[in-house]
């Protein structure tokens, strides 16, 4: 069963992609994307334990423009 981490019971403050820059060996994305009535929730592709992080993807489109701004030094 998927369940919303914003239910009061499923907190999380962050959530970041396991796909990016860098890729750590066994780490895995573990949560999407749901929108429901035009409100966007991460929702848990499986049990989350306590501590452990929340990693969901940014998309490709956003790395693809992460990786060109570095090459062109358009980062602040």
């Amino acid at each position: 069963m998927r369940r919303c981490l914003l239910n009061t019971n499923y907190k999380a403050r962050y959530a970041n992609d396991a796909q990016g820059l860098s890729r750590t060996k066994g780490i895995k994305n573990n949560a999407s994307y749901k929108v429901i009535s035009n409100n966007c929730f991460i929702v848990a592709d499986r049990d989350i334990d306590k501590g452990e992080e929340v990693f969901v993807s940014y998309s490709k489109e956003y790395w693809k423009c992460v990786r060109y701004n570095i090459k062109h030094n358009l980062q602040k």
